[in-house]
C-alpha cells in the first residue's frame, strides 16, 4: 500500500531537520565558536536536498540574523529573482545600483537633447523597475533616495528649476514619483532635497503656460502623472499623494484649453491624442471618482 514509506520518511526527516534550523538560526544565534550541525547544515532549506554547495545568500543591507538564509547552487541557478527568499531583502546591489547609475546618465543625455518622446521614455525605465519591486516598496523607496542623492542628478534638477527648463516638463514622471515618495516621507534625504523636489513639481507646472498651442503637451503631462500612480496602485502601495497630483495635473491642463481654446481650436482635437485611454478608464473611477466628475473627461472628450 506504501511502498516508498521509507524514502516518504527519509525526506520529511531531512524537511523538518532544515525547518528546525532555520528558525533555531533566526532566533538562537550561534555563541562564537560553537560547532554547527553538519546534518542540517548540509540540506537545503529550499528543496530540502542535501547539497555540499550551499551558500548564506548576499544581503544588501541584513537586518537581524541571516544565517539561516541558504541555498544550494542548483535552486540559485533557478532562482531569477534579485532578493533573499526568506525576508525580501536586495541580494545584489550592484544591478540596482546600475539602474540607478542608468536612469541619471539617462535624465543627462535626453535633458541635453531636448526630445519629447526620449524624455518620455525615462519614466518607462523607472516604470519597469517599480512593476518588478513593487511587492517590496522599501527597494524603491532606497533607490530613490540613492537617486535624488547623486550630486549630478542634483545639479540637474538645480539648473532646471533655476533656468525653468522645458524638459523637465517632458520627463515629468519620474520627478512626480520621487516628489510624492518625499511627500508622504518614504525617501531617506534632508529638507533641502524635498524642497528641492517640490521645487521641480511647482518648475514643471508654470512651464505648461508657455506650450499654448500645442495640446500634445497637455496629454503628455496628464499621462506622465498618471503613470506612477497606476505602478502605485497595481502594487498595493499608498497613492494618496499621487492622487493629489493627477488632480493638479488634470485641472491644469483643463483650466490652460479653457483659455486657449478659442485661439486655437485644434487642442481639443490634439490634446487626447496623447493621453494613454487605458490609464484614463482607470483614473477616471479611482481618482476622479466617475465620468461625470472627471474634468480631463469632460473637456476633451464629450461633443
Amino acid at each position: 500500500k506504501f511502498p516508498h514509506k521509507k524514502l516518504f520518511f527519509s525526506k520529511l526527516t531531512r524537511y523538518t531537520q532544515s525547518i528546525k534550523s532555520f528558525f533555531d538560526a533566526a532566533e538562537m544565534p550561534k555563541s562564537e565558536g560553537s560547532e554547527s550541525d553538519n546534518s542540517s547544515d548540509n540540506i537545503c532549506p529550499i528543496c530540502f536536498e542535501e547539497k555540499d554547495n550551499i551558500q548564506l545568500i548576499p544581503h544588501w543591507e541584513a537586518k537581524g540574523d541571516v544565517s539561516g538564509h541558504r541555498m544550494c547552487a542548483d535552486c540559485t541557478k533557478q532562482y531569477t529573482k534579485n532578493e533573499c527568499p526568506f525576508c525580501n531583502e536586495v541580494s545584489i546591489k550592484e544591478s540596482l545600483l546600475e539602474v540607478i547609475k542608468s536612469l541619471i546618465q539617462d535624465v543627462k543625455s535626453k535633458s541635453a537633447g531636448g526630445d519629447p518622446n526620449d524624455l518620455a521614455a525615462i519614466l518607462e525605465s523607472w516604470q519597469f523597475f517599480e512593476m518588478e519591486y513593487g511587492h517590496n516598496p522599501k527597494v524603491i523607496y532606497r533607490v530613490g533616495a540613492l537617486i535624488l542623492q547623486d550630486k549630478e542628478f542634483k545639479n540637474l534638477l538645480e539648473d532646471g528649476v533655476n533656468t525653468r527648463a522645458a524638459w523637465m516638463r517632458d520627463a515629468a514622471g519620474i520627478f512626480f514619483r520621487l516628489y510624492s515618495l518625499s511627500v508622504e516621507g518614504n525617501l531617506d534625504v534632508t529638507p533641502n532635497e524635498k524642497i528641492l523636489l517640490q521645487k521641480c513639481f511647482e518648475t514643471i507646472k508654470e512651464s505648461m503656460s508657455s506650450v499654448k498651442s500645442q495640446g500634445h503637451h497637455y496629454g503628455a503631462l496628464y499621462s506622465q502623472s498618471m503613470v506612477p500612480y497606476i505602478c502605485a496602485l497595481q502594487s498595493g502601495q499608498s497613492t494618496v499623494h499621487l492622487e493629489i497630483i493627477v488632480r493638479e495635473v488634470g485641472e491644469l491642463i483643463v483650466r490652460y484649453y479653457k483659455k486657449n481654446r478659442r485661439t486655437w481650436p485644434q487642442l481639443k482635437r490634439d490634446v487626447p491624442e496623447r493621453i494613454v485611454s487605458e490609464y484614463m478608464d482607470i483614473v477616471t473611477v479611482n481618482v476622479w471618482g466617475g465620468k461625470d466628475h472627471d474634468p480631463v473627461r469632460k473637456a476633451f472628450y464629450r461633443n
